[in-house]
């Protein structure tokens, strides 16, 4: 991680007023809209963003990592009735908002260590900061009505510190999401053992993965931050980029339902996160 700070103009504001707190009503992947993914095409642009075989197919699971954050924030979105204002903390390439775009209205704020990804300029951030995730961040308390991290905690030594900055900043009713990949929580355990053993003896650079998350871990994170679990569940349990079952909808949906009852026994967790409310 690269411990400096700085942005492209000023931390956010903190509000004088909170939300009222609702209750939650839960979401359902199954009802997100793929055509979320259809308007956007940013995998099958010119410039070919996920790889050569992600551009040939018309829902790449490679794309599907950003689509469900994308869908659950235009859910966010239209349950306040109110343009979000979001942080795509460790947002790279800025691949969430070019899914998320044209979905709902947003004012956007990208973070990461490094701001010289090749594609971040066309991603067309409100706002971007370079800071590292493992230090306190540069904003206010109540800034962001949702904080998204894909891929991320996993690269992190300390996820919790990060999770509790990301409480810190978060509104009352605000949202936490985040992807990472999975394993059941013994071979989890084991895989982190090996990651830390490679970085140690210098096989692994200690920016490389260094955590393994499971649905327990999950829970324990949200207890530790003073979060609620909103959504656990898997992204899919097999993925073979270019493969020409992922044209198909039905082929995400199985996925989708294999992910809900077994998020543990695929690829990738999803998960969401919301800090209590405050009446005002």
């Amino acid at each position: 991680m690269l411990f400096s700070s700085s942005s492209e103009g000023a931390p956010c504001r903190a509000v004088a007023t909170v939300p009222t707190s609702t209750p939650s009503i839960g979401f359902d992947p199954l009802s997100w809209p793929l055509e979320i993914l259809d308007r956007a095409a940013f995998h099958r642009t010119a410039d070919r963003l996920l790889g050569t075989k992600a551009a040939t197919t018309r829902y790449p699971f490679r794309a599907l990592r950003y689509w469900w954050a994308a869908a659950a924030l235009a859910e966010h979105q239209r349950r306040l009735n109110a343009p979000l204002h979001i942080l795509d903390a460790g947002c790279q390439g800025g691949f969430l908002k070019r899914v998320a775009d044209a979905s709902f209205r947003a004012r956007w704020a990208g973070l990461d260590c490094r701001l010289d990804h090749p594609h971040l300029p066309a991603a067309g951030y409100d706002i971007l900061h370079q800071a590292d995730l493992e230090r306190p961040l540069p904003f206010e308390p109540g800034c962001f009505d949702a904080i998204v991290s894909l891929h991320v905690f996993e690269h992190l030594r300390a996820p919790e510190a990060t999770l509790r900055e990301y409480a810190r900043i978060l509104r009352p009713d605000g949202l936490v999401l985040l992807g990472f990949p999975t394993m059941p929580a013994l071979l989890a355990r084991i895989r982190e053992a090996q990651h830390r053993r490679g970085i140690a003896q210098g096989r692994r650079p200690d920016w490389g993965h260094q955590q393994v998350f499971d649905p327990g871990r999950c829970r324990a994170l949200a207890a530790q931050s003073g979060l609620t679990i909103e959504l656990i569940t898997g992204s899919h349990f097999f993925r073979k980029t270019g493969c020409f079952l992922e044209n198909f909808p039905g082929w995400v949906r199985f996925n989708q339902r294999w992910g809900r009852r077994f998020p543990a026994l695929g690829s990738e967790l999803c998960v969401i996160l919301r800090k209590p409310g405050t009446a005002p």
